[in-house]
């Protein structure tokens, strides 16, 4: 999540995403996920989440983008079967349901993915998001995260590719019945057009992409919640790699900063703290 600003969160309290230390799942990893209530792992996630606050603000997850693009990457997880299992030993265990850790915490444990349409170009699985998601997530987690990036004609539907993102996460193998978990933004950001140029000028609500971009994310996480299926975090991804923007972005276009500004604010201001 480095890069990554709480920009806004629409319910009843702003969310956080917390990823499992690497030092910890190393520690689960040799001990085994079937064996893992009696490593380090399980002795640390017992005793912090009891810490964390009621509501659906704290959240848990064990990677920020499950699905890689390679397999080969140290950094990354390589095992898409034992990255399943993991996430579902980790549900368990911060629900209480792990002897002898039967306290259940406040904590909802979850998996954040890249939107369907960045990941057309996924090479175990062209064109077919829809069965990198299956590959990769764990059927009835708490809750589902999409990172959500514009593409490169600065042109994508948020709503559509959030719709996608909905439909395929709530259809995943073995879901319960009438599955419609909550959906949360941990990144997202429109792109850089071209070097020293922020984004471009448009016809729609704000006059501007990159403010357009959030502005679309913020209405459709209104439209299925508060209060519904969605805990609503948007944060502002301002990492390298092309997908985002440095904070504050290029005032080039002259206003686009002010706008994007206007909008996050009036975002926040419809927020909880």
């Amino acid at each position: 999540m480095a890069g990554a600003a709480l920009a806004a969160a629409p319910a009843s309290a702003s969310a956080a995403i917390a990823a499992v230390p690497e030092r910890a799942a190393k520690s689960a990893k040799r001990a085994g996920f079937a064996g893992a209530n009696r490593s380090a792992f399980a002795t640390m996630l017992s005793g912090r989440p009891h810490t964390a606050p009621a509501g659906p603000a704290s959240l848990l997850t064990i990677w920020h983008e499950c699905a890689t693009f390679t397999l080969h990457d140290p950094r990354y997880p390589k095992k898409p079967a034992l990255y399943q299992q993991g996430l579902a030993h980790l549900q368990a265990l911060a629900a209480g349901k792990i002897h002898p850790y039967t306290k259940p915490t406040d904590v909802k444990v979850g998996v954040i993915d890249i939107n369907p349409g960045y990941l057309k170009n996924y090479p175990h699985h062209k064109n077919d998001p829809k069965a990198v998601y299956a590959e990769w997530m764990a059927a009835n987690l708490d809750w589902y995260g999409c990172d959500l990036y514009d593409n490169k004609t600065l042109d994508l539907s948020v709503y559509e590719e959030l719709n996608t993102f909905r439909e395929y996460v709530n259809s995943l193998p073995g879901p319960v019945k009438n599955a419609d978990w909550p959906i949360n933004l941990p990144e997202c950001n429109s792109r850089y057009p071209k070097k020293g140029v922020s984004t471009v000028r448009t016809s729609g609500p704000t006059g501007f992409r990159r403010s357009d971009f959030f502005h679309y994310a913020w209405s459709w996480l209104q439209d299925i919640g508060p209060g519904g299926p969605c805990s609503g975090l948007l944060g502002f991804w301002g990492g390298t790699g092309g997908e985002g923007a440095p904070w504050p972005p290029v005032n080039n276009p002259k206003g686009s900063l002010e706008a994007m500004i206007a909008e996050l604010n009036a975002e926040n201001s419809r927020s909880a703290p």
